[in-house]
């Protein structure tokens, strides 16, 4: 049974491979729990799992977005069944950019939507930002722990001096995937295949740390009418459309990248089997 010390006690079925492997190289220099084998009988450090607490923190975060939006179609189905007129359009979204006013806005837009019945919900940007902030920050700080991870057990270079994330890892012309392939194949295939499902992924995260902000879009669709924030399609292109829905991309994120982990802890398993104990 997996204790609260892994993500698949929260979640599960998507992480099951997470705690036998912990515990299978928790007495070796691999230590994936934060603590330091100091004799074959003792542990060193505060134990705390980098992994577990980024995923509670992924799901934290996209469970604070879908709050966010969730609310605001629960107040819209509440007003559409009370005063929903068929003949006549559901109402506006007006913009407003308060750059010069008092309100807080945190630095960004607020959406006004108006409802039947001189009613309206207001929509705060800067809300919709920070979550997306932490979702996309917290998904690249993943990738990274487990390349970190890879690299402790492989030892596929010098930990300080190479400071090997996650796209160091992947990059089909660097020495460290080679070097996964020649130990274990298996797996340094599997991580290949996976690459393409968060190019996109690093491209939003990139975007938030180093330039500026995703261009997002507010849009009332279906009948009757529902509320979406979306995402821009392609940073690099300009005339890219704002089109990619923020709840289900990551969404289909987060399974990818349980995925991408449970993957990889199942056959690092397989390679501990027939190998003996890591570093290998």
């Amino acid at each position: 049974m997996t204790t609260a010390w892994y993500y698949d006690y929260y979640e599960k079925g998507t992480f099951p491979h997470q705690q036998e492997f912990c515990d299978a190289v928790r007495w070796t220099k691999c230590n994936l729990d934060g603590q330091l084998l100091v004799s074959p009988t003792h542990l060193t450090r505060v134990a705390t799992n980098p992994l577990t607490l980024r995923l509670r923190t992924l799901q934290e975060v996209l469970h604070k977005l879908e709050i966010e939006i969730n609310y605001i179609n629960a107040e819209i189905e509440k007003t559409t069944s009370e005063q929903f007129n068929k003949s006549k359009p559901f109402g506006t979204m007006i913009s407003l950019h308060t750059q010069d006013s008092q309100l807080e806005t945190g630095g960004a837009a607020i959406e006004e939507i108006s409802l039947p019945g001189n009613k309206s919900i207001t929509l705060r940007y800067d809300t919709v930002h920070f979550a997306l902030y932490d979702f996309f920050t917290n998904l690249g700080s993943i990738l990274d722990r487990l390349a970190y991870e890879i690299n402790l057990l492989y030892e596929l270079g010098d930990w300080v001096k190479d400071r090997l994330d996650w796209v160091k890892l992947t990059n089909l012309s660097d020495r460290f995937l080679c070097g996964l392939s020649v130990k274990d194949q298996n797996l340094a295939e599997f991580i290949k295949g996976q690459k393409v499902n968060f190019e996109k992924v690093l491209n939003y995260r990139n975007r938030l740390i180093h330039d500026s902000i995703i261009s997002t879009g507010i849009e009332m669709i279906g009948f009757p009418h529902e509320f979406h924030v979306f995402l821009l399609q392609d940073l690099e292109d300009a005339k890219s459309q704002i089109d990619e829905d923020a709840i289900k991309f990551c969404e289909k994120v987060k399974a990818d990248v349980l995925k991408l982990l449970d993957g990889s802890y199942k056959l690092m398993l397989q390679h501990l089997q027939t190998h003996g104990k890591p570093p290998w």
